[in-house]
């Protein structure tokens, strides 16, 4: 079921593009991984780049 439930949020998250390239998050390789706990998915997403001016730390 999880497995299904992280593909659908993939699927909705592949909408979402990236700001300076405008080609989707997932399409780029952005979206790192996705886990779905009960009813919470934590979508962790990596920089194209390390000097990226879009990373928090």
């Amino acid at each position: 079921m999880s497995e299904e439930l992280a593909l659908a949020v993939k699927d909705a998250v592949s909408v979402v593009n990236d700001p300076h390239m405008g080609v989707s998050i997932v399409e780029m390789g952005i979206v790192q991984s996705i886990a779905i706990e009960g009813s919470t998915a934590e979508i962790v997403i990596k920089p194209t780049n390390p000097g990226c001016m879009s990373v928090t730390r």
